[in-house]
């Protein structure tokens, strides 16, 4: 899904590029890997790409990328290079407690959001840049913590997210039951993600078949995860990616709330692919064109 996006951001160029022209793909590049150090202290893996060439006026416009669940940086490195060519400055990163980042996964949550706002705020400071022509791109957990930093008062100028869901965690664990898509998550081995005390509880909780343990995970779950109810303070645009046969998230919540989204937004729901869901060949055309 994140190689469909590089269709979509240069479609989408309105929105973050003004005077200049990105018509061919032949700068060369320049790669930096540093370290971002958090609020905590915790240390995340970060890349950025620069094109050699000379600045534009106010900057060159920059594309952020955030990785799915269990990956890392590396995942979205190619089209961020590719990107970077164009004329974009790009940047890649490790979550907490993925990859090479330190720390541990709070399992998708404001923690993860709030660290996304620091690592923004980190941005901003590169003399290369646009500070007013940011854009982030995800999908999964790399879609769902952006759009939750935005609705918490992060400034970019877009946000492109696929296969995600404002309640995601309650998608996990609707009607009384428990997708084995969240089962699965927590299984992950520490090679592709280390999760917190409080997150590997929800494993030992739903193995128990306990009614309490049920409680403690329904009630848990949710808090810090969820957002629908704060959509509404978002200001930032939005271009949402959803499949209707997505095996982790619902489309139903994005749905319900797409009139609380800036009248700039745009949406799409059909046959990507992602999540174990069936791409259609015609839907996926349809998309990148749209």
């Amino acid at each position: 899904m994140i190689k469909i996006r590089l269709v979509i951001i240069l479609l989408l160029s309105s929105y973050f590029v003004k005077s200049q022209s990105f018509t061919t793909n032949d700068f060369e590049i320049k790669r930096r890997n540093f370290s971002v150090t958090l609020r905590d202290g915790i240390k995340l893996d970060c890349t950025t790409l620069s094109p050699v060439t000379n600045k534009p006026e106010n900057g060159f416009p920059c594309i952020v990328y955030c990785h799915g669940f269990g990956k890392n940086k590396e995942d979205n490195l190619s089209n961020a290079i590719i990107l970077s060519k164009y004329g974009f400055v790009t940047y890649t990163y490790s979550m907490r407690g993925q990859g090479n980042s330190e720390g541990e996964s709070n399992l998708i949550s404001s923690i993860e959001a709030l660290d996304l706002e620091e690592v923004i705020e980190y941005i901003k400071k590169d003399s290369l840049i646009d500070v007013n022509r940011i854009a982030i791109i995800g999908s999964s957990q790399g879609g769902i913590i952006p759009l939750m930093g935005i609705c918490n008062g992060l400034k970019v100028r877009c946000v492109i997210s696929d296969l995600i869901s404002p309640d995601f965690a309650s998608n996990w664990i609707e009607n009384g039951c428990v997708k084995m898509s969240l089962l699965w998550s927590l299984s992950y081995g520490e090679n592709n993600i280390r999760y917190n005390t409080e997150v590997k509880k929800f494993r030992s909780w739903i193995l128990s078949k306990r009614k309490d343990h049920w409680d403690s995970l329904n009630y848990n779950l949710p808090m810090q995860r969820d957002f629908s109810n704060i959509i509404k303070n978002n200001t930032t645009p939005v271009f949402i990616s959803n499949s209707f046969e997505d095996k982790y998230f619902s489309s139903n919540s994005i749905i319900e709330n797409m009139l609380k989204f800036p009248d700039n937004s745009k949406f799409y729901f059909g046959g990507i692919d992602g999540h174990g869901s069936k791409p259609v060949d015609d839907e996926i055309n349809f998309h990148n064109n749209s």
